[in-house]
């Protein structure tokens, strides 16, 4: 189911997607939980985004271990070389760390806008209000690791993918 789409291994389609809109969202939660207007104007769209990008993220950590897969029977357990073969293993091993932390970041937002809805003084930031720092700290706590893992994630498969290509 995630392997292939119109030909394409499905991961190299996807995980464009969760590296550009994953880090958006993260860093739009931390706007929301600390400017009373950001949380007006755009927390809506903020928290949409998050929640949006959550079945992305899976669908490029699936995808991702069926490459993996296709990759290792395509060219067989000898024709990669073993720093190759470490590299993606690196890359697969800590991209099943995102999901997580994304659903932490949608989860909390959603809790912030909703807290935000349901408390009188709304013109104060999100960790001021009662039971708005909790909500205030999940979402920083998720987008920060989120931001975290897209990098660290992104740094290996980019050296997965590039080592060979960057030696020569």
């Amino acid at each position: 189911m995630f392997d292939t789409v119109f030909g394409l291994p499905t991961h190299a389609l996807v995980v464009h997607a969760v590296v550009v809109l994953l880090p958006l969202a993260a860093i739009g939660g931390l706007a929301v939980v600390a400017l009373p207007r950001v949380r007006d104007r755009f927390g809506g769209l903020v928290a949409l985004l998050a929640v949006a990008v959550v079945p992305a993220v899976f669908v490029a950590t699936q995808s991702g271990e069926k490459l993996e897969v296709r990759v290792s029977a395509t060219f067989g357990p000898g024709a990669a070389s073993a720093r190759e073969a470490e590299l993606m293993e690196a890359h697969t091993s800590i991209g099943e760390n995102l999901l997580p932390w994304a659903v932490v970041l949608a989860v909390g937002l959603v809790g912030v806008l909703v807290l935000a809805r349901t408390t009188r003084r709304q013109d104060r930031p999100g960790w001021v209000r009662p039971g708005g720092w909790v909500a205030s700290a999940v979402v920083a706590l998720g987008a920060l690791l989120s931001l975290y893992w897209v990098i660290r994630i992104g740094d290996a498969g980019a050296r997965a993918a590039w080592s060979d290509v960057a030696a020569n």
